[in-house]
């Protein structure tokens, strides 16, 4: 399957356990934690990414059941998280 590129648009990280991954020209995807492949970079605790990381996924149909998401998500490159 190909793989596709976008940028994380936003991600809950508290109760809420999916987000968005921009793929330009107005265009989003969902992603669901579950579509995560591996833990976080960050933390290996968790299955999160976070605004600005560049991700890679396929589309398809999983855990959410409205439409397509992003499957089999992979953290390319990480966001600079600190705002110092």
């Amino acid at each position: 399957m190909e793989r596709n590129i976008g940028t994380v648009g936003w991600f809950g990280t508290k109760n809420e356990a999916y987000g968005y991954i921009y793929l330009g020209e107005g265009k989003e995807i969902f992603v669901h934690y579950k579509n995560i492949e591996a833990k976080n970079q960050r933390d290996p605790n968790h299955r999160e990414v976070y605004p600005n990381d560049v991700v890679s996924y396929v589309k398809g149909d999983g855990y959410h059941m409205q439409g397509t998401q992003a499957l089999e998500v992979r953290i390319e490159r990480l966001a600079d998280v600190n705002n110092d």
